[in-house]
């Protein structure tokens, strides 16, 4: 087993090196090279000022150089071109030595979860994407772990040949899932991905995954002990027999669409429900706990149909705004619910569908007591503002009740 007051000294060693070879040399260096720290500039002010704001001041500097250090010893390997440069050159053997080191074992960022706490700031982890374990120093993560309640991290990780340790900022979250960084991946790439795209993915570009830490506050929300998350899957259905549906769904229908909520489990927390398109043939299943799409996979199963028992779409509310909000576009998950979810006058009750979609928006800014703009949600919403106000008030009432 590791001994960490060992492993303190090894990653001290490794800070002093790093500080002197990377910090202070190699990423000088790369920028008077090359045009990457212009280019990455120019990236975030153009894809990710609406990000910045809302960030801390030095975030953008501390991931600039974060970025470099990855182009220097990350898959593009930068790094080997200056094993040849004078000022290299002048360094002793065991700072050079440092440096070969760290090209042959490439840095990689990733988000992972603790798995053990061993003392001294040492970590047993797992990569959240590809199910590995690994050793980790880190006096930043410790600190966060003192506060509790944190879900996952985001960091560049380099090895030091006892255990890995974080090179730049690290970012933080409350309650994002890796479902919610898939689903922020598809969304990126506008096709479906598995978890090994991802992780390609995110060492190709980690600049999009770099802009999540804005939803760094963003809390899970529960209803007792179900957990609120959109789970949604869809089949082709040709043949539509209505009678065959009623005794296990209540029937909407508007035009050649039909809403089926499924008996005891339509309404809150779970809003278990089909919608079908009879000219699109094509029905949308969705459920917002697990255990409510998990009866809907049975429920349909008894109907001859087989759904898919991990949905398609799995996100929570928190994952949801965290990509409208990086990718700035609303995000439309079920096009046919709209078509039954009439808007209120502004003195009406909340009607389930309008409580869901609002909620879905709401909660992580008031779970989290940050600032929010109300006018702006109730735009993305799609309900007038002054509906937006009585929802809102509702939506405060029921996590209430909830908590």
């Amino acid at each position: 087993m590791a001994n960490p007051k060992k492993l303190r000294c090894s990653c001290d060693r490794a800070n002093t090196l790093s500080r002197r070879m990377i910090d202070n040399l190699l990423i000088p260096l790369i920028i008077e090279d090359t045009d990457l720290h212009q280019t990455f500039t120019g990236q975030i002010a153009q894809k990710y000022t609406h990000v910045v704001r809302d960030l801390p001041p030095n975030w953008v500097p501390a991931v600039i150089d974060q970025f470099l250090a990855f182009k220097l010893f990350g898959p593009d390997g930068l790094a080997l071109n200056y094993f040849a440069h004078p000022l290299i050159l002048r360094k002793s053997p065991r700072e050079q030595e440092y440096l070969y080191f760290q090209f042959s074992h490439p840095w990689r960022f990733a988000f992972i979860r603790p798995q053990a706490v061993l003392g001294n700031n040492v970590f047993e982890m797992k990569n959240a994407l590809t199910e590995e374990s690994l050793l980790l120093y880190s006096p930043g993560i410790a600190k966060y772990e003192a506060l509790g309640g944190m879900s996952l991290y985001f960091a560049l990780l380099a090895s030091n040949g006892d255990c890995f340790q974080t090179y730049g900022p690290i970012s933080y979250f409350q309650g994002l899932q890796p479902y919610d960084l898939l689903f922020f991946a598809q969304q990126l790439e506008a096709r479906p991905l598995n978890l090994a795209e991802l992780e390609q993915r995110l060492q190709q570009d980690p600049l999009p995954f770099m802009a999540l830490f804005i939803a760094a506050k963003f809390p899970l929300t529960y209803h007792k002990t179900d957990l609120l998350v959109i789970n949604q899957s869809e089949l082709g259905l040709e043949k539509f027999d209505p009678p065959r549906w009623e005794r296990y769904f209540f029937l909407e229908r508007k035009e050649d669409l039909y809403k089926l909520g499924l008996k005891h489990w339509r309404k809150g927390p779970h809003f278990c429900s089909c919608y079908f398109s009879s000219q699109e043939q094509r029905l949308i299943v969705g459920s917002l706990t697990e255990r409510g799409y998990n009866k809907l996979v049975g429920t349909l199963a008894e109907l001859g149909f087989v759904l898919p028992a991990v949905p398609e779409i799995r996100v929570t509310a928190g994952g949801l705004l965290a990509a409208e909000k990086v990718l700035r576009k609303k995000i439309i998950l079920n096009p046919y619910e709209q078509k039954f979810s009439p808007k209120p006058a502004p003195d009406s009750f909340a009607q389930p569908d309008d409580l869901k979609r609002f909620t879905e928006l709401l909660i992580p800014y008031l779970n989290s007591e940050a600032e929010f703009d109300l006018e702006r949600l109730a735009q993305q919403a799609d309900i007038p503002y002054e509906t937006a106000l009585k929802l809102a008030h509702e939506i405060r009432k029921t996590l209430h009740k909830i908590n």
